[in-house]
């Protein structure tokens, strides 16, 4: 890829996307990202600010694999969608990718403002993590043929990051949410209908980033392909060091649904602690597979 610098030249990252990605960060009013603290705000890691009791993978990417310093500004919101226009998150205050494009001035040309540095287009990667919320809240009601009009939407948002020169970009597949206990709590074929709509979605990102590729040959465009890498962890827990802690791949202990303040808490009634299970609670994966996602794609970025 003629126009990828190469990851250890990245300083700065804008990242997209919904609870799997979200660090809690406040891009307006707290500090912004900084030698102290690379993802500026807030100051404790992760406890009650990320999905995964522990530090996720955009934190992982930021700090631990990583091969420069880099400044990550999250734009990532709990819930969010594509389009709000098109679904409507949970609730009215999650950001859509539409919304959360419009958080930062995108414009690498302006200069540094008094609230944030400049950025580099040759050293910026914008990520995007997003459709989770997308399938999970139409696969009962939508035919896997809506996701043309959201993924359209998406490439317009691309296009204007494109177009405020940005030129690297990542995008992370869906993973198989359709083996999350919320779905499969709710028999096999609502596991069927969200397992077709994902690889829908999936098949049309896919051939998003592929026709961006094509048509701005200086652009460098990766996608992670993280539904291939959860669905071999779900099957085989030990294939990696780091997800070879998990007990439990399919089921989740309530106590710990909503976090704990430590990464490795064992609590009564729970047979295992809390980082022995893959899920968190019906939807969200502990750290341990947020830290082997990081791990891959910068080696993918490094390659």
């Amino acid at each position: 890829m003629r126009s990828w610098p190469g990851w250890k030249s990245m300083k700065t990252i804008f990242s997209f996307g919904d609870s799997y990605t979200t660090t809690g960060f406040d891009a307006i009013a707290g500090p912004q990202p900084n030698a102290i603290n690379p993802l500026g705000n807030p100051n404790k890691p992760y406890y009650g600010h990320t999905s995964s009791n522990g530090p996720n993978w955009i934190r992982k990417l930021t700090t631990k694999y990583n091969q420069s310093f880099i400044k990550t500004f999250n734009l990532a919101c709990g819930g969010a969608t594509v389009a709000s226009s098109l679904i409507h998150a949970i609730h009215p205050e999650y950001l859509s990718l539409e919304q959360q494009k419009s958080v930062p001035d995108l414009s690498a040309s302006g200069g540094p403002t008094p609230e944030r540095d400049s950025w580099e287009t040759r050293s910026t990667l914008f990520t995007f993590l997003l459709g989770i919320n997308d399938v999970g809240l139409s696969y009962t009601k939508e035919s896997p043929s809506v996701y043309d009009e959201y993924l359209t939407i998406y490439a317009s948002l691309i296009d204007t990051i494109y177009a405020a020169n940005g030129r690297h970009f990542l995008f992370l597949l869906v993973p198989p949410i359709d083996r999350s206990p919320l779905t499969t709590s709710q028999g096999r074929s609502a596991s069927t209908r969200e397992r077709i709509h994902i690889q829908a979605w999936n098949d049309g990102l896919s051939k998003l980033a592929n026709d961006f590729r094509h048509n701005r040959p200086d652009a460098s465009v990766f996608v992670f392909n993280t539904h291939a890498l959860f669905s071999s962890v779900m099957d085989d827990a030990t294939m990696f060091p780091e997800t070879a802690i998990y007990s439990d791949t399919t089921g989740f202990c309530e106590a710990y649904a909503m976090g704990t303040e430590a990464v490795d808490t064992q609590l009564p009634g729970c047979p295992y602690s809390v980082n022995q299970y893959l899920w968190l609670n019906d939807l969200h994966p502990t750290y341990p597979i947020h830290d082997l996602l990081a791990k891959q794609i910068a080696e993918m970025l490094q390659g």
